[in-house]
């Protein structure tokens, strides 16, 4: 079939979008991970990020996750304000998952936007930004192994990661989770 479905997910966004084969895609969901409504510099409208509630919410993250924030400029974007906020867990041996229902069985593509921002200083201290190892896991695919922000790009830099996955069951999951005794991000 012609039709391949895209999810976006960007560091403090998230967008399920589906492709006609011309790269001409039609948002599902465009979140804000860790942050509230927003309008992008492009005028795209992002939804403030929600915890998921089986059977009243289609979409959202799970697993007590909390946010931290910066007032840093971010480098390599545009829209800072996208960047400035980032969800994390509570758990430092765990971690946190958003879930996404989606339309039918098919390939979707999942981008993940990163920037790792200071925290406060109470946060630095049990977990400096620069030893921030964690794993992210796509519909059970593992898709990053100890993924390093601050190596990948150092601090207040925006990068995306990006990834085609195949979901059969209605239920996009992603995964974000240590086993260092390290927060998990995602802007």
């Amino acid at each position: 079939n012609d039709i391949v479905k895209s999810f976006l997910k960007d560091a403090r966004k998230l967008v399920i979008q589906s492709d006609y084969s011309r790269g001409n895609y039609t948002d599902l969901y465009r979140v804000n991970c860790g942050g509230s409504s927003y309008t992008d510099k492009m005028g795209r409208p992002w939804q403030a990020d929600q915890e998921y509630v089986a059977g009243s919410t289609t979409w959202g993250w799970e697993n007590a996750a909390a946010t931290i924030s910066t007032s840093d400029n971010i480098d390599c974007t545009s829209d800072d304000t996208l960047f400035q906020e980032a969800r994390i867990s509570y758990n430092i041996w765990g971690g946190f998952q958003y879930h996404f229902e989606v339309p039918e069985a098919g390939v979707y593509r999942v981008k993940l936007y990163f920037a790792e921002i200071k925290p406060s200083i109470e946060w630095t201290i049990m977990n400096p930004p620069d030893d921030r190892y964690f794993d992210v896991k796509i519909e059970d695919t593992q898709v990053l192994n100890d993924y390093y922000i601050y190596s990948d790009v150092e601090h207040d830099r925006a990068t995306s990661k990006t990834f085609n996955i195949f979901v059969e069951d209605g239920m996009l999951d992603i995964i974000l989770s240590s086993d260092h005794g390290n927060v998990p991000l995602i802007n």
